[in-house]
């Protein structure tokens, strides 16, 4: 969200740096992904790091994310500040490929 919100706020003279500790770079495009059943309408993700391995998403997140907010490509093109981000290797609900696709 802090990376979202340093991208797209024109002016925001506020934000000189950001330190973002596990972003959801890549998360729409998981989501789109998820199991979805069918008569409550909530998303899974598999995830090691819940119990039962399955972490139930409602839809309306989906939905929110793609409707108001940009692409993450958007983001690394439009993030011109010095930025630390700390993302874990074993991270199952982002892929630590998406947070260094964002840092090159």
């Amino acid at each position: 969200m802090a990376a979202h919100l340093a991208a797209n706020w024109r002016s925001a003279p506020c934000v000189s740096a950001l330190v973002l500790l596990a972003p959801g770079f890549g998360l729409v495009q998981r989501l789109q992904q998820a199991d979805v059943d069918d008569t409550t309408g909530v998303m899974y993700l598999q995830s090691d790091f819940v119990p039962g391995g399955r972490m139930a998403v409602a839809q309306n997140m989906l939905r929110d994310l793609q409707q108001n907010h940009g692409a993450d490509e958007t983001i690394a093109q439009a993030l011109k500040l010095p930025t630390f981000i700390a993302h874990g290797e074993a991270d199952d609900t982002v892929a630590i490929e998406h947070v260094a696709a964002i840092h090159d």
